[in-house]
């Protein structure tokens, strides 16, 4: 992954005016901006992926892009609901 792409993966000023400028709820508009920057980056993006791992199944993941093996969870609440779930 070069420079440029890990710029933009982190500029928090283009993802908030994505956010505000889109009709999507909070978290489809995160996946939209992410997905956006891999098409745009010629990635194979894929949404809601399935996760498996030494024939153990994982549960799905967001977005994932396959090329640079590059994974989105987004997961939103306090810190005990989080917890509790992983």
């Amino acid at each position: 992954m070069n420079e440029k792409m890990l710029e933009e993966l982190s500029d928090l000023k283009k993802l908030d005016a994505f956010v505000k400028d889109s009709k999507l709820k909070y978290r489809d508009a995160l996946i939209a901006y992410y997905k956006k920057l891999g098409l745009d980056a010629g990635f194979t993006v894929r949404e809601n992926a399935p996760v498996i791992r030494n024939t153990l199944n994982l549960g799905r993941i967001d977005l994932a892009y396959l090329e640079p093996n590059i994974a989105f969870v987004f997961e939103f609440g306090n810190f005990e609901e989080i917890y509790r779930h992983l």
